[in-house]
């Protein structure tokens, strides 16, 4: 399937326009893995997606409130918002049924889990031709309904690694310093020291759930009274800058 609908003719394809699709059977039974364990699937206040009665509005309308409280006392607030690169086709099989065994989902469930995704192979349709069916050692299903649970949990690590460090925003003794929706990451901060330092233990989370963030998507800005004082450049872990901008586009 063509990520984003994208037709075959109007552009240069390349195998990273196109996803795999999850088959109706395997729907079914994720549905029902889902209503007995849902309980076990749940996420943090701080991600706003794949959630009933959620939406990227929410996640806009907190960010506004967080804005609004730092700017009532004359305070400058940071924002950095990045987007992880290929999120559901690099997700590790193993290091996602170590995320399940923490919330303490049922080893026969687990166990039924790794049996479903070790025997999962696909193969590419190109018009009516089929290639021969592989393996896929890494990834979630795109279309599948556990698909984003799945993945929700899998990247919550970041979340309580960001509010352990203690710095960010905080409205009302309530930690802001991060927001998700999908595979969209904001960090707020209301320092630059404070915000260089959530991008460090942001990244380096990200890094060990061997995820890579999409550096062309990613972006920095500062909101506030001194938004257009002269400030240094954010360095990432890789030895990269991050130049800051008038405008971000999130979600």
């Amino acid at each position: 399937m063509l990520k984003n609908s994208n037709s075959a003719y109007c552009k240069s394809i390349t195998v990273n326009d196109f996803r795999g699709i999850s088959p109706v059977i395997s729907k079914v039974f994720e549905h029902c893995i889902l209503d007995r364990y849902a309980r076990y699937l749940r996420t943090c206040d701080n991600q706003f997606g794949f959630k009933k009665e959620h939406g990227c509005s929410h996640a806009i309308y907190t960010l506004r409130c967080v804005v609004d409280s730092y700017l009532a006392s004359a305070s400058t607030v940071y924002n950095y918002v990045c987007t992880r690169s290929k999120a559901f086709d690099k997700m590790n099989h193993q290091g996602r049924f170590i995320k399940l065994i923490e919330r303490g989902l049922p080893v026969k469930v687990l166990l039924l889990l790794e049996k479903w995704f070790d025997i999962g192979v696909t193969c590419v349709k190109w018009g009516t031709i089929y290639s021969s069916f592989f393996a896929t050692t890494c990834r979630i299903r795109q279309g599948g309904v556990l698909s984003p649970y799945l993945f929700a949990v899998f990247i919550g690590s970041a979340v309580q690694r960001v509010q352990a460090s203690g710095d960010g925003c905080y409205v009302k003794f309530i930690c802001v310093s991060i927001i998700l929706y999908a595979n969209d990451i904001l960090l707020l901060a209301p320092s630059v020291t404070a915000f260089q330092q959530l991008l460090r233990v942001c990244k380096t989370e990200l890094a060990c759930l061997d995820m890579a963030v999409n550096v062309g998507k990613s972006a920095c800005m500062r909101i506030g009274s001194r938004h257009n004082v002269k400030c240094m450049n954010i360095s990432t872990v890789n030895s990269g800058e991050l130049m800051w901008c008038e405008k971000i586009k999130y979600l």
